[in-house]
């Protein structure tokens, strides 16, 4: 990947000094070293000079696009699932109250006039 041409919208043609997993470095003739995410930068300020080599750039571009979708739909699911469980519990837990208060004795009008 050293050696390799790459464009910048703003800085023009550069080289590429060095890429990492995450990160990509440029030497631009009229601006000097910059440092880039990798392959972040590709999907808005540059692009490669040789054709395959952009075009592989989009792929990963587009393949972690499509992981970030999945994990958040995933995420999504996972949230709605713990709302209907949440619900459902509450339904239950009021559904035991109503039937603990239904077998409760209820004190007659003569009991509680005994009382007093």
């Amino acid at each position: 990947m050293a050696n390799t041409a790459v464009r910048h919208r703003l800085y023009g043609i550069g080289e590429v000094l060095e890429r990492t997993e995450d990160k990509i470095c440029v030497r631009f003739a009229n601006a000097g070293e910059k440092s880039f995410l990798y392959p972040d930068a590709f999907a808005t300020h540059l692009s490669y000079e040789d054709g395959e080599m952009q075009s592989a750039v989009m792929e990963q571009l587009k393949e972690r696009a499509e992981a970030e979708k999945a994990a958040s739909e995933a995420r999504e699911k996972l949230r709605l699932e713990n709302m209907e469980a949440e619900k459902l519990k509450q339904k239950q837990l009021a559904a035991a109250r109503k039937k603990s208060t239904a077998k409760r004795p209820r004190k007659s009008a003569a009991a509680v006039e005994t009382k007093e």
